[in-house]
Order: structure tokens, then sequence, then C-alpha cells
């Protein structure tokens, strides 16, 4: 398994509200559709399973395998052309509360430079969308 760490970004809410609204994927039927990138399509959710396609990659599930009450967020994808896990990390430090998305997945030998650089991109672009929202 690969690991795939995203960037840290500053949330402008408590821990425990980022928390709350990240563990309950329902809230994600709310978003504009324009914060999605422009590969992913058709999304579906409830509150412990998103599914989306992406262009030139495929049907990608998630599911909420793990709460950790205002700290973690773990993921797993399944089905998925590929095993991943996905954790989100919630952070309060001097009053601010930050967030780590983090990406292990077993991506072949030979993908792994091409799906490298755009998983950490991916992860990065997510944490700032996320970070402007919450």
């Amino acid at each position: 398994m690969k690991t795939y760490e995203g960037k840290i970004v500053r949330l402008q809410s408590t821990q425990q509200m980022a928390f709350e609204r990240l563990s309950n994927l329902e809230m994600l039927n709310a978003m504009p559709k324009e914060m999605l990138p422009e590969q992913v399509k058709d999304m579906e959710c409830d509150a412990d399973h998103i599914s989306f396609n992406v262009d030139k990659f495929g049907q990608i599930s998630l599911n909420i395998i793990e709460r950790e009450p205002y700290k973690t967020i773990k993921f797993e994808a399944n089905p998925s052309p590929i095993q991943m896990n996905l954790w989100i990390q919630l952070i309060e430090k001097e009053g601010n509360t930050y967030m780590k998305m983090t990406a292990k997945a077993d991506v072949p030998f030979f993908l792994n430079a091409v799906i490298g650089n755009k998983a950490k991109e991916a992860l990065d672009k997510l944490s700032d969308s996320i970070a402007q929202h919450l």
C-alpha cells in the first residue's frame, strides 16, 4: 500500500463542528456542483456512504468504517478498482482547527508514477475546498 498525504489546512470551524459536518456524508448533497472537480460525475451519498464516477478511472464508493469523535473519520473504498483507505484527521491547537487527509492505496507499481502526484494533488485540492467551506 502506498501512502499519499494531503497538506494541512486551517479550518474556520471548531473541531467538534468540523467533525460533525464531515462525519455525515449526507451533508454533501447540499454541496454546490462547482466545488466538485470536473472529472467527478454522478455523486450519490447518504450518512455513511458516497459513490461517484471519475473520468478515466471508474466508479469509486467510500464507506465510513470508523468515527473517533472530534478527531478522526476513516473511510474504505468498496467496491473500487483498487483497494484504498482514506482518513481525515482533525486537530485543535491554540484555538485553531487543522485538518489533514491521508490515503493509502494498493496501486500497481507501473501506475504509481502517474497516480502518485495526482493523488496528492487531489487530496490538496479537496482539503482547500473543505477549508473554504468549514
